[in-house]
């Protein structure tokens, strides 16, 4: 077909459809000419520097069935190891390609271990790349990207040429091909990449709830999970949880192996966890099991009130889940687990984390929505908690509710407000100094749920301005700006944001800020400092000026003039007063900050 060896992308395509739609009549239309269009559909795929176009794919699938088996063989590496090394991104282009495997595995099923063979070596040369790459890397800062849309299309490729050839043979489809290929334990790279390859094919067959119950298949996915190598205890935990996903009850003895001391090492609990939460999306998210829904939230939850080491963050991801999908039933359920003063401060931030996984979902149902709002002011309870970690965990649930869904918390902020403001205020019982040979330094164990406290305030005043409580929010600034130099730079923020809507509470406490402001500049340096040292005290001092040249319109506002903050204004503008301060102010106001 001379049209497709014109440069032309528009005629190429034109030519593609009409080939596609000539081969829909049977060899027949194509006149004894497929072969030679062959050859010119993987001329056009060989031009194609990225992936295939998905025309070419779907041309060549339309014309496979009317090419001599012969010609097929002979172009048969070039055209696979064409096809499987291009990236497939795009939906269309990913069902062509499958289009095409089982073309080829249906019109010539004696060429399927051929085509198997193929895929596996241009995968396992994939793969020695990639992990030659990362050896050569060897470190933190260099990431070398494990190529998982190139085992990808192998893996559907793998399983499409499958499903055409036992279609052929009117035979019902199996895996024992798959199962070959993690029967053993991986020791070389290529291994390593086949056993890969055949983990992903067999996950992504679960997908579809074409793997039956099987002991041997169920004990080789355990042994993989197991294995020495990251790769494939990642692969093996993806499959055996969509193994298990398709096959309900299997998943308590899933569960009570990962969570299960005794078997196996750290890091084979932890990919059988991940096994667990892959689970947990399939049954839930996918069949909406209610039942086995139940059975599992109990096993995750008795296992969680009875341990007393960490918890990791894979489980609070499952209940997230069940959350997500059955609101109604364990909404009540979570915040009561939050709530409850019978358990320990490990177990309740269990429960926080869970509930601020549900809150980043950002396609929660209306329901979901709903019964969140019901059950907030419980969920949130831990804002006030003697425990610093468990007021931190609280304050960023606060705040994410506050930034993504504010509706939900409107009604309640009159509840909840007050216990945040209180979180603004210094507890000087959770502050102790540490001597290091002839240094000492302040470490303050409040911080971190100080500073989320100010980000949920910034969140206020960002989304709910209308209804916040200015003199509190002026009250905390007035704090932040004598508080650390993070504090200080978040309550900057809520100045900018907050100072159009409350410019009358912030020009009643104009004083006090403009006190906290002359009290964060009276920070001095220690006599023999560092670097490290000059610099953090230049960074005070600059957001100090900062912070004054912020409030300079409220200042402009109040009658008579505030002598604590001409003061201040005074220090940064006259050069002879305070160098430092001078070159902060010109610089900041020269910049429009």
């Amino acid at each position: 077909m001379p049209l497709l060896s014109q440069y032309s992308a528009a005629v190429t395509a034109a030519a593609l459809d009409v080939v596609s739609a000539l081969a829909e009549y049977g060899a027949d239309a194509l006149a004894g000419n497929g072969d030679q269009i062959l050859q010119s559909v993987i001329a056009v795929v060989d031009k194609t520097p990225s992936a295939p176009p998905a025309s070419a794919l779907q041309a060549l699938a339309a014309v496979c069935p009317s090419v001599s088996e012969a010609n097929v063989q002979t172009m048969i590496s070039d055209l696979l190891k064409q096809l499987s090394t291009a990236t497939v991104y795009d939906g269309q282009s990913s069902e062509a390609l499958g289009d095409l495997f089982r073309a080829i595995g249906r019109a010539f099923p004696g060429l399927t271990k051929v085509c198997l063979e193929e895929i596996s070596d241009s995968w396992q040369q994939i793969y020695a790349g990639y992990a030659q790459k990362r050896k050569e890397a060897n470190n933190d800062v260099i990431q070398v990207q494990f190529p998982s849309n190139s085992l990808k299309s192998a893996a559907n490729s793998i399983n499409a040429l499958y499903e055409g050839y036992y279609e052929a043979q009117g035979t019902p489809w199996t895996s024992e091909y798959l199962s070959k290929m993690v029967r053993t334990a991986p020791r070389s790279t290529a291994e390593i990449a086949l056993t890969c390859l055949g983990l992903r094919a067999l996950g992504y067959s679960a997908q579809k709830d074409a793997l039956a119950q099987d002991p041997e298949l169920t004990a080789q996915l355990f042994a993989q999970v197991g294995s020495r190598h990251d790769d494939v205890r990642s692969e093996a935990a993806n499959a055996l949880g969509s193994y298990v996903g398709s096959h309900p009850s299997m998943f308590p003895a899933l569960f009570s192996s990962s969570t299960d001391d005794s078997e196996g090492t750290d890091a084979s609990r932890l990919s059988k966890l991940e096994a667990v939460k892959v689970a947990t999306d399939r049954i839930v998210g996918a069949s909406r099991d209610e039942a086995s829904t139940g059975l599992m939230w109990e096993q995750i939850t008795g296992y969680v009130q009875s341990n007393r080491g960490p918890l990791p963050d894979s489980l609070a991801q499952s209940l997230a889940t069940i959350f997500a999908v059955f609101p109604e039933t364990y909404a009540s359920l979570l915040a009561d687990h939050i709530a409850s003063p019978d358990n320990s401060a490990e177990v309740r931030a269990f429960y926080i984390t869970t509930f601020r996984t549900v809150l980043a979902d950002k396609q929660l149902s209306p329901e979901c929505d709903e019964q969140i709002k019901r059950v907030l002011t419980r969920a949130l309870a831990g804002i006030d908690d003697p425990n610093a970690e468990i007021r931190r965990l609280s304050l960023l649930a606060l705040q994410t509710v506050i930034q993504d869904k504010a509706a939900l918390v409107e009604n309640t902020l009159a509840t909840i407000a007050p216990a945040l403001y209180r979180q603004t205020v210094v507890d000087e019982s959770l502050v102790r100094t540490i001597r290091m040979g002839p240094f000492t330094r302040r470490v303050d164990d409040g911080l971190d749920a100080r500073w989320a406290a100010y980000q949920c305030v910034l969140a206020l005043v960002r989304e709910l301005p209308g209804a916040v409580d200015g003199s509190a929010v002026v009250d905390s600034v007035v704090r932040g700006i004598a508080d650390e130099q993070g504090i200080r730079l978040v309550v900057l923020q809520i100045i900018n944001e907050s100072l159009p809507v409350l410019l009358a509470d912030y020009m009643a406490k104009l004083d006090a800020l403009a006190e906290s402001i002359e009290k964060a500049q009276g920070t001095l340096l220690p006599k023999k400092a560092v670097k490290q040292e000059i610099d953090k005290h230049n960074a005070i001092m600059r957001s100090t000026v900062a912070l004054m040249i912020a409030l300079e319109p409220v200042a402009d506002a109040v009658s008579p003039k505030s002598a604590a903050f001409s003061k201040l204004q005074e220090k940064a503008v006259d050069p002879g007063s305070d160098k430092t301060l001078a070159m902060y102010y010109h610089e900041l106001v020269s910049s429009d900050f």
